[in-house]
């Protein structure tokens, strides 16, 4: 099989100089901006603060942020505003506590405290997408279990290389599953044949994904491979359930699991309310200026109005309509109709996905405009209005909830979104499954940092325009 160990002082290193430089950045930057800014100090007052990049390395490493795999995104983005945010604390304590707090600014510190915690997960992005594409990164990993659980996983992993796992090989139970491949990956043999495949497996990652494996089974798997390798993941037979929030409970030495929806909490709805209020007020002024430029082009483009109304399924599936930039000509229906019975062909891609790549009805200015998604602005109105939220399940029309089937049903409990994973997901890409997919997900698996980390993620595909027509 070659070999099997990683370098994984490697992928530890270039997590920390990627954290370093980050830091480091946001501490120039600042200093930079406030000296610019008639900075009444010595600069090398703030070049004697370079120890101070321990601090934040040591509280890092200590918050299990390296080399970060098996972390999410949001998680990863909570665990490094924690510890960024009590490095800050701890420094302006001991600053108080020295009595030297007259010769540093609080501006340098507030922003530099700011600019972390943006330049960090950002640098950890760019840093996780190019080393993904070399052999040395990430975590090898085998998986118990060929069938549809265990393909599942190992898809999400090859697909997204940059969480800092490789799956290597299957191993089943199956004689029919023997030898053969998913999705690029072989199935080497049987669960008691894996010390003769891979005789030292420290290095490896198990991955257990065999929904209704016996309890014996699973004892059987434990007992000969718990202290042979690195890690086991196992993936829990919770179909539909197991991307529930979860809490591990001690039952008097019985596991159990705490799920929990907590975007279903009215404490939890309640600040995710407050939070969309702050940031439509703020787009909304901060756009205003783009806006205006915008009605103005749609007018000089062609006739009608600027704005476009439509109906979608709101929370507790009532009726509400949405407001966009208009992208199309007036008479958008009647063309459509007309442009299907002259290329009937095109009806099974409007069925499938509400949508066509090249729609006739859209104007020139329109084009530009869904590319850059530059035609929801005026959702901003109804986020104001609690018919949208910032972030959320895509806002489906009547037609379409047939398709979601009992996936509508959670869909009603939350506010659709302007954006979501949807949209930093591959957009239109995306086949009409993966989007309900998404949806459900995103509302099992809510929290403000999952919320922050699709605003932050979105400018970012919005620019790529990927998927989008």
């Amino acid at each position: 099989m070659g070999k099997l160990t990683t370098p994984y002082f490697l992928r530890y290193f270039v997590m920390v100089i990627s954290d370093s430089v980050a830091i480091l950045c946001a501490g120039v930057i600042s200093v930079w901006v406030r000296y610019i800014f008639n900075g009444q100090f010595e600069i090398s007052l703030y070049c004697q603060l370079w120890p101070v990049l321990i601090l934040f390395l040591f509280v890092y490493a200590f918050g299990g942020l390296y080399p970060g795999e098996l972390i999410s995104p949001s998680e990863e983005l909570k665990k490094v505003t924690q510890a960024s945010s009590l490095c800050f604390m701890a420094l302006a304590f001991l600053t108080f506590m020295s009595h030297n707090s007259q010769l540093y600014s609080r501006g340098i510190f507030l922003m530099s405290w700011l600019l972390v915690l943006f330049l960090v997960p950002l640098f950890r992005i760019i840093t996780r997408k190019i080393c993904c594409k070399f052999s040395w990164w990430g975590n090898k990993a085998i998986i118990l279990g060929a069938g549809k659980t265990g393909g599942m996983i190992a898809r999400l992993f090859l697909l997204k290389g940059e969480r800092g796992i490789k799956p290597i090989a299957f191993f089943d139970d199956d004689d029919k599953k023997q030898n053969k491949y998913i999705y690029g990956v072989k199935v080497l043999g049987k669960i008691n044949e894996i010390t003769k495949v891979f005789p030292d497996p420290k290095d490896l990652i198990m991955i257990i994904a065999m929904p209704g494996m016996g309890k014996e089974k699973f004892s059987t798997i434990l007992e000969k491979y718990e202290y042979k390798f690195k890690r086991i993941v196992l993936i829990p037979d919770l179909v539909g359930v197991s991307t529930l929030w979860a809490s591990v409970v001690d039952i008097d030495g019985i596991l159990g699991l705490d799920l929990r929806q907590k975007l279903l909490d009215s404490k939890r709805q309640f600040l995710k309310r407050c939070l969309d209020i702050c940031l439509a007020l703020v787009g909304g002024i901060l756009f205003s200026p783009i806006m205006i430029i915008i009605a103005l082009l749609i007018k000089l483009d062609s006739k009608g109005p600027i704005f476009f109304r439509q109906k979608r399924i709101g929370l507790g599936g009532k009726e509400i309509y949405i407001w966009k930039f208009r992208t199309m000509v007036q008479n958008a229906d009647e063309i459509l109709q007309e442009y299907f019975r002259k290329n009937p062909e095109l009806k099974k891609e409007w069925e499938m996905n509400q949508k066509l790549i090249n729609d006739p009805r859209i104007i020139k200015i329109g084009k530009f405009l869904r590319k850059t998604s530059l035609d929801e602005l005026p959702q901003l109105w109804n986020v104001l209005k609690g018919d949208l939220s910032m972030v959320g399940p895509r806002p489906i029309i009547y037609e379409e909830i047939e398709k979601y089937q009992q996936a509508f049903e959670l869909y009603k409990k939350v506010r659709p979104g302007i954006t979501g994973l949807w949209q930093i997901s591959g957009r239109n890409n995306l086949s009409y499954s993966e989007r309900i997919n998404l949806d459900t997900y995103y509302v099992r698996n809510w929290s403000i940092w999952l919320d922050i980390y699709i605003l932050a993620k979105t400018p970012l595909e919005v620019l790529k325009c990927n998927g989008a027509y």
